[in-house]
């Protein structure tokens, strides 16, 4: 009691100093004063882990297959309502024709057609032009060689295309067009009528073609359709002896 009470007031200062500056003392940053977290510099710093051989999408060592396959197949194209009404434009204007009710390929022979029922773009080519020998090379640059007289419909997508060589030449395009099939087929049917073809068509449930041949020269073509969701249509676009 008596050594607790002998203490003086200086001494409890210097006491009370003594413990707010080991206070003080530096034990690492503290939130807020600018440093960054290890753990997040880490995180942030470390290279990203990827699989470019992916192996983590392999089936080699599954026991059960996946209940749903992937779907490799190409979406469904979709075109802005700007995109088709000016594609409509510049088809009417390309094709001389004013008046969509004149764009259907009605009044025509239907007849038989091996190209329209070939599964895939090079047998139709072959079919079309049989007797000129050579197989479809897949080359997309050959869209724009298409003659100018049956051109790609304006604004389509391309999807595929090629050309074989031999004595008459076949060139082959696949894409879908912002217009419904009977607008697409009459868009070609104007362009053909104008540059002397003779035409036939060929309807079916799921598909409609136009077929023409020129006699001054022995040249052919296929417009095959099929309609698409809303007013798209894919269309196959043969052509041979151009």
């Amino acid at each position: 009691m008596t050594l607790a009470m002998s203490i003086s007031p200086a001494w409890v200062l210097i006491m009370l100093s003594s413990a707010l500056a080991g206070c003080k003392a530096d034990h690492g940053p503290m939130p807020g004063d600018g440093a960054v977290d290890p753990a997040t510099r880490l995180a942030l710093e470390a290279p990203l882990l990827v699989d470019p051989a992916l192996e983590t999408q392999s089936r080699r060592f599954a026991v059960m297959s996946d209940p749903a396959p992937l779907d490799g197949s190409l979406p469904l194209d979709t075109f802005a309502p700007g995109t088709a009404d000016a594609a409509r434009s510049e088809a009417k204007r390309f094709s001389g024709s004013s008046d969509s009710a004149v764009l259907g390929v009605g009044e025509l022979d239907v007849v038989a057609c091996a190209a329209c029922s070939a599964p895939t773009l090079a047998l139709r080519a072959a079919a079309l032009g049989k007797e000129c020998g050579g197989p479809l090379v897949a080359a997309l640059e050959q869209s724009a060689t298409m003659p100018a007289a049956l051109p790609i419909y304006p604004r389509a997508h391309l999807r595929e295309a090629g050309s074989s060589g031999g004595a008459c030449p076949v060139r082959a395009a696949n894409f879908t067009a912002p217009a419904n099939s009977a607008e697409a087929l009459g868009f070609y049917r104007s362009l053909a009528t104008r540059s002397g073809f003779s035409l036939n068509a060929v309807q079916s449930d799921r598909m409609s073609a136009l077929l023409g041949e020129r006699a001054a020269d022995g040249a052919r073509f296929a417009v095959i359709a099929r309609p698409l969701a809303g007013r798209i249509s894919e269309i196959d676009l043969v052509v041979s002896g151009f």
